[in-house]
């Protein structure tokens, strides 16, 4: 926040500022209120002096030309005016509530809110995550194919085999050591890229909460803010990293999957397509669901 004005009660309604507009502000609307107070207070003792003088009244009425009014219109004109000050009354109220109804999001998560976190992360852990899960998968895939031409090879005992038992072995031995390596690696790169978004996005919260006017202190209650940075950090800090890594691992598992059973049986392509269809349709109700209950779980813990 920042100090927009200093000095004495009377220095600053001379300034013609913000606090001398605030103060006739406040003014007139104590103004409307005390008017709308006499009116009542008129109206009540009319109807008395009308009840206690109602033949005398309409005597002088008479007297002066005009013609009485009746106890109905008399009824009609209050309940006019009483509808007429509750109106000008809620619109007070509506001006006077600072603080809204934290609404939850719909739709599906932009992809510009996606964008940024992988910035966050850097583009470059982003990359070589990828490619050493990439890398992975590949050996994993390539030691499936492998240990399938050693178990076919019909000339293992005979003394015409084109590779040795030790050979395929040691071939298949190093492309499980090559799983360990880039599995390693790309664990690494992906949590260090989680490490570096769950810091910038800290700050960045963290500098523009700082810098924020008074106002949206006084229209923001407490436990929206506690909730960004206690249960949206900790989203952030650890299961964001952990889901990023679930899904790169599944969906690589489908794709190995996919590849190894298409290249032993080649008629498995004609039944993965109305599967995927199936799985599509599935997904499109389960995800919509699951993401809007997690936004309304997150608006339930503001409230404080």
């Amino acid at each position: 926040g920042r100090i927009k004005e200093i000095g004495t009660y009377a220095e600053l309604i001379d300034n013609n500022g913000a606090f001398a507009e605030f103060v006739r502000t406040y003014t007139s609307l104590e103004e409307d209120s005390d008017k709308k107070e006499a009116g009542m207070a008129s109206t009540e003792n009319t109807l008395m002096l009308n009840e206690t003088h109602p033949k005398s009244q309409e005597t002088q009425l008479t007297e002066h030309g005009l013609s009485p009014t009746t106890e109905d219109d008399q009824e009609q004109n209050l309940q006019q005016k009483l509808m007429t000050d509750d109106q000008i009354h809620g619109k007070k109220m509506e001006a006077s509530q600072l603080v809204q109804e934290e609404k939850a999001e719909r739709g599906n998560v932009r992809a510009s809110v996606i964008w940024e976190y992988i910035k966050s992360c850097t583009l470059t852990m982003g990359l070589l995550t990828l490619l050493f899960n990439i890398g992975y998968n590949a050996c994993a895939v390539a030691a499936n194919i492998w240990l399938a031409k050693w178990s076919s090879d019909e000339s293992i005992g005979s003394g015409n085999m084109s590779l040795t038992t030790g050979e395929y072995l040691g071939i298949y031995a190093a492309f499980g050591f090559g799983q360990i390596v880039l599995s390693l690696f790309a664990m690494f790169f992906l949590t260090l890229g989680g490490i570096l978004a769950a810091t910038l996005i800290h700050k960045r919260l963290l500098v523009n909460i700082l810098r924020l006017p008074m106002s949206f202190f006084d229209t923001t209650p407490s436990g929206r803010i506690l909730n960004r940075f206690s249960k949206d950090i900790y989203t952030i800090d650890e299961k964001i990293p952990s889901y990023t890594e679930d899904f790169i691992f599944t969906l690589f598992i489908v794709l190995d999957t996919i590849v190894v059973i298409s290249y032993a049986t080649p008629l498995f392509m004609v039944v993965i397509i109305p599967l995927t269809v199936l799985y599509l349709l599935i997904q499109r109700f389960y995800v919509a669901t699951s993401r809007q209950l997690k936004r309304l779980e997150s608006i339930s813990r503001s409230p404080i």
